[in-house]
């Protein structure tokens, strides 16, 4: 027997051998898979995951049609279980062993969903831009990306051709649910709605204060290309006035101001927001107003802009008519999968003649998620810089040189699919003028939605870090803060 013979036998032996083991092992990523499903339908996302990684391990990499179900099945148990960037390994996978458009359309809104939890939407609409919004899980999802990004009108028209076919009377399944759940969020930024704050301080210089503003929100439209994909250009309105006494003891100060305010988007990338306004002391009359702008052309980063003028809210800086104009210049940089960064410089200009030029720094990690008791947290890192040109004070905090760095801890939980509640504990160093300080502080609060589609939030906290309206180390302020939206 040659030896080409030889081997051409040994070859069908061994296929002969192997073929019973292959099928045998397709078998089980198979039988794994549908495990999966059924712990997917039990609710128990962890089984379910555990399953369709044993069904990945089983398949060859030839079996593409059941490997892409294992993906697809792998990343749901792991949006389930909040593990975002491991959903979307599994769902990029999947999408390199789609061939043809009808094998794509159901993984990309899948993975664009992923995309907009992690605070990419842009990328999302990307993907989206790839398969047709008459897919009703397509639309929820564009929508969701639209609303991240502020693009109100491009969430309604994503949302628009499925109003007649979905219903709360005729709504069954979670793809329903979630299509009634984004157009209800949708509907309540597009709505008018009156705006009620009250807030009470107190801190240890014996300031007490208490604040009231009641304002209104709308919005208008008219025909105009203002963007690819938003047929009507929307600008935000929002009219107010507020009312704030302030008590030390060297007098008390009564503040009452009214504003006009609009926001827009320019264009996809340019949103802005300009509020003017005039407030009364006594016998003075002020003007105020803010300007800020963003130029944000990708999920990754962007520049921010920011003016501001206005009086200083001290009892002895409204009596002697000290105001402050704040120019701010910042941007942002996301630092792969740690978080993102952020620093700004700014510039204070005070009307007796000081200056002050300073830095922020922030380091905002992204969250880590607690699946089981619905809860998530995460940490920041803060630090803060400027020094006055004068020390020479009317009423407000002056140091010549001052700088903190804080590390906060915020917990936050979901209670129902209406409420949730958070927490902060911040602790950290403070120098002014070489004098150091080790601050704290503290804030707990709720939020959630009441009858008639109105909604709450609420606040209180503790702090010692030195502020505006502080008198330097050791200083502390407590508060409370209550907001109630009413759409009308």
């Amino acid at each position: 027997m040659t030896a080409r013979r030889l081997l051409a036998v040994a070859g069908l032996i061994v296929s002969l051998a192997i073929t019973p083991c292959v099928h045998a092992a397709t078998g089980d990523g198979t039988a794994a898979i549908q495990a999966g499903h059924e712990a997917l339908r039990q609710d128990n996302p962890t089984a379910a995951k555990s399953h369709f990684e044993q069904a990945l391990s089983r398949l060859s990499g030839h079996n593409r049609q059941d490997r892409r179900a294992a993906l697809l099945g792998l990343g749901h148990a792991a949006f389930w279980l909040q593990d975002y960037r491991a959903a979307e390994r599994a769902y990029r996978e999947a999408l390199t062993l789609a061939e043809t458009r009808e094998e794509r359309a159901p993984i990309l809104p899948k993975l664009a969903r992923t995309l907009s939890v992690l605070d990419r939407p842009r990328a999302a609409l990307v993907l989206l831009a790839e398969t047709e919004t008459s897919s009703l899980e397509a639309a929820i999802e564009k929508s969701r990306a639209c609303l991240l990004l502020d693009r109100e009108v491009c969430a309604a028209q994503a949302l628009e051709p499925h109003a007649q076919v979905v219903s709360p009377a005729t709504a069954s399944g979670w793809l329903d649910a979630e299509y009634l759940k984004q157009r209800d969020e949708m509907n309540r930024r597009l709505a008018r709605t009156a705006l009620a704050e009250v807030e009470f301080a107190r801190d240890s210089d014996g300031l007490h204060s208490r604040r009231l503003e009641l304002a209104a929100r709308f919005q208008n439209g008219v025909a105009a290309p203002a963007a690819p994909g938003d047929s009507v250009w929307k600008a935000f309105w929002q009219v107010g006035g507020s009312t704030e006494t302030l008590r030390d003891g060297h007098g008390a100060a009564h503040v009452s101001e009214a504003y006009g305010q609009i926001r827009k988007n320019l264009n996809h990338e340019i949103p802005f927001r300009l509020r003017l306004g005039g407030g009364q002391f006594g016998d003075w009359d002020y003007t105020w107003g803010a300007f800020d702008t963003a130029y944000r052309p990708s999920d990754t980063g962007g520049f921010s802009f920011n003016a501001e003028s206005g009086a200083v809210k001290t009892v002895t800086s409204l009596q002697n008519r000290i105001t402050l104009d704040t120019v701010t210049l910042g941007g942002d940089h996301r630092l792969g999968e740690l978080g993102v960064g952020a620093l700004a410089f700014y510039r204070q200009h005070f009307s007796d003649g000081n200056d002050r030029d300073g830095t922020v720094l922030r380091i905002n990690f992204d969250p880590h998620a607690f699946p089981e008791q619905n809860l998530s947290l995460r940490f920041q890192i803060y630090a803060r810089r400027f020094r006055s040109e004068q020390t020479v004070s009317h009423g407000y905090f002056n140091p010549r040189e001052f700088h903190e760095e804080v590390v906060k801890l915020f917990l936050s939980r979901r209670l129902s699919a209406d409420w949730s509640v958070h927490g902060m504990v911040g602790a950290g160093r403070q120098v002014v003028d070489q004098d150091p300080s080790y601050p704290l502080s503290t804030e707990v609060g709720a939020q959630g939605r009441l009858p008639g589609g109105m909604r709450t939030e609420l606040k209180a906290g503790y702090g010692d870090a030195s502020g505006l309206g502080s008198s330097g180390n050791h200083y502390h302020r407590s508060y409370a803060n209550a907001f109630l939206f009413i759409p009308f």
